[in-house]
């Protein structure tokens, strides 16, 4: 893979401006893609729109622009593996439709994928992480001391509780153990034994976690992330679930994968339990206010009250979660 061909696949849902933009960024990138694959949720026809009048643009640069409807179930894990299978390329790279790429993203991500021949999976690096402020060290040490999201230099990792940990300051190119949803790339050869899981659906969260996390429990040493490929995610408000209803899912979908994904043991179901308590500690004290700016959006701060009923919902449905049987989540109503 001297010079792999790139494949770009961004899943969308009725995000017309945001993913004009996206797609911006890359006509600027120094190592132009093979194809753009746009997968489509959306309810109205405007992205169609949009991506044919972006067409002539992508022509000029060779860069083939493929439209995709997608005819299955709204989901972004779906879509993902619905640009998975019409892509060409030898490197699938996933982007949401709302991250600006720096001109040297994609020249970074190969850069990886030249000097660690073992590399599977290769994510760029955010440009709007955390200030090391006394503020930012207090929150974070909270977080960590509950196994929730949390930050330390040169790491990527994840804890027994199925949080994450990732770089505030990224020195070189570092072994990762997931890779973010948001942004980043696998050799094709990982779609052929692996996909993302479609249990997964409507907003969904964490089918990336579970994806990296298994390529990375399969094949260690993997799974990088460079300092060399920045970019920025908007978290743009727009098209997410209302907080209320991404506290249950988020609740359902981060025990299922607790469960899928990490040993089932006396410790582990310990740490997931703190994290639980640690989560809803968190929104007493910080209530509805989000930790810092540009926080992963799966880490927005829940209320109280929501996360109290989102986790008597996980009780009330814990032998299906156990059983895999998702499909109780899609009849959520709000209540």
């Amino acid at each position: 893979m001297s010079s792999p061909s790139v494949s770009i696949i961004i899943p969308t849902y009725n995000r017309v401006e945001e993913l004009k933009r996206t797609l911006g960024g890359v006509l600027r990138q120094s190592h132009l893609p093979l194809e753009v694959l746009i997968v489509d949720d959306s309810t109205t026809d405007e992205v169609e729109k949009a991506v044919e009048s972006l067409r002539s643009e992508f022509t000029a640069k060779s860069i083939a622009l493929v439209y995709l409807r997608n005819q299955r179930e709204k989901s972004a894990t779906i879509a993902r593996n619905v640009g998975a299978s019409a892509s060409r390329g030898d490197l699938l790279m996933f982007l949401d439709d709302d991250v600006l790429l720096e001109p040297d993203y994609v020249t970074g991500i190969l850069d990886v994928l030249r000097s660690h021949p073992c590399a599977k999976g290769v994510q760029g690096f955010r440009k709007d992480t955390p200030k090391l402020t006394i503020s930012f060290r207090l929150l974070n040490a909270f977080d960590r001391m509950f196994l929730l999201f949390g930050y330390a230099k040169d790491r990527c990792g994840m804890m027994r509780s199925f949080n994450q940990i990732y770089p505030h300051t990224l020195t070189g190119v570092v072994e990762c153990q997931w890779l973010s949803g948001c942004n980043h790339a696998y050799v094709r050869s990982v779609f052929e034994e692996f996909m993302f899981d479609e249990k997964l659906k409507r907003y969904t969260l964490g089918e990336d976690l579970d994806l990296s996390y298994r390529v990375h429990k399969k094949y260690p040493g993997s799974l990088y992330i460079t300092p060399s490929s920045r970019y920025t995610h908007l978290y743009t408000p727009s098209s997410r679930a209302p907080r209320k209803e991404l506290a249950y899912i988020q609740s359902v979908y981060m025990e299922y994968l607790f469960r899928k994904n990490i040993p089932q043991t006396l410790v582990n179901k310990t740490a997931f339990s703190w994290s639980r308590l640690g989560r809803a500690t968190q929104a007493i004290i910080r209530r509805s206010k989000s930790r810092l700016t540009g926080e992963p959006h799966g880490q927005v701060l829940l209320s109280f009250r929501d996360l109290l009923g989102a986790y008597k919902y996980c009780r009330e449905h814990r032998e299906e979660i156990r059983k895999g049987d998702l499909g109780f989540i899609s009849e959520y109503q709000g209540y």
